[in-house]
């Protein structure tokens, strides 16, 4: 009997102390879900570098940097215009131009160095009537014949033609070219030698004629023609600093046509149409 009532209390003894081990509550079906990889919270980007991903990892290109660390590129050229001789003008500078200054637009090859491009146009205001401006180039931008031997007037003279054609597209931008007026060009008569200006033309580059010349270019410095590099280096072409160059008006025959010699005065005679060493300055009515 002693030995039962030992085993029964050992017995109890066991199962206490068991119970008492057991720690980990038991799932009443309310207890909290066990948390995945779901429930972790997403990493942001670095406040301060907005050109890292959500990893981190620093995009190699920048293209998600909105505030780049370099200042943009400046698309003004870096030869800035200027309105002086010899310098450059801009669009600023044409609509504060007067008569007598220079002023810079288009472009053409003049220092005969084609690989690197056409260079600026200086030209010399010499009218102005309201916002319109007359225009001539500076240099002898040029040079060839006033046309094809034989009686000839500005209206059939291929030099009329290369203007307007070739030079006005090489030179103007489409922009430019629309603010170029198409100008009415009347041509005197030649009264002294009877010859025919011939009929009147429309177009939006010319030459002066004599009576523009001796009006428009009152200073003798401004009508010296000073050849580009460009045009000193045409086969044609005369080896002087100071070159020829046409006007439109007829000279003493209709074969002739005047042209402004070296040192600036203007010999009435004129030379054979068909001359190629006389320089070219082009004329324009532009509106800035």
């Amino acid at each position: 009997m002693k030995k039962i009532i030992i085993t029964a209390l050992c017995l109890l003894v066991l199962i206490f102390a068991v119970s008492c081990g057991d720690t980990e509550p038991r799932d009443s079906g309310s207890s909290k879900k066990k948390p995945t990889s779901a429930d972790s919270p997403t990493p942001t980007p670095d406040d301060g570098n907005n050109n890292k991903d959500p990893f981190g990892q620093k995009d190699p290109f920048g293209q998600n940097d909105p505030t780049p660390t370099s200042k943009p590129v400046d698309n003004e050229p870096t030869n800035a215009p200027t309105n002086e001789p010899g310098g450059q003008g801009g669009a600023a500078a044409l609509k504060d131009a007067k008569v007598g200054d220079t002023v810079v637009l288009g472009a053409y090859e003049q220092d005969n160095n084609t690989a690197n491009g056409k260079e600026p146009i200086e030209w010399i205001v010499i009218d102005k009537k309201g916002s319109s401006l007359m225009l001539i180039s500076l240099m002898e931008l040029d040079i060839g014949k006033y046309g094809k031997y034989g009686n000839l007037t500005w209206e059939g003279s291929a030099l009329r033609t290369w203007l307007n054609n070739y030079f006005a597209e090489a030179v103007f931008s489409e922009a430019e070219l629309d603010r170029i007026a198409t100008t009415v060009i009347v041509t005197a008569d030649n009264t002294n030698a009877g010859t025919s200006g011939g009929k009147d033309t429309e177009d939006k580059v010319f030459i002066l004629s004599l009576e523009e010349a001796e009006k428009l270019l009152t200073d003798k410095a401004w009508r010296k023609g000073h050849l580009t590099e460009y045009a000193k280096a045409q086969p044609a072409s005369i080896s002087s600093k100071n070159g020829w160059w046409w006007l439109r008006s007829p000279g003493a025959n209709q074969k002739r046509a005047m042209y402004v010699l070296q040192d600036g005065s203007i010999y009435k005679e004129g030379v054979g149409v068909d001359m190629d060493t006389v320089g070219i300055r082009p004329v324009i009515w532009y509106t800035p």
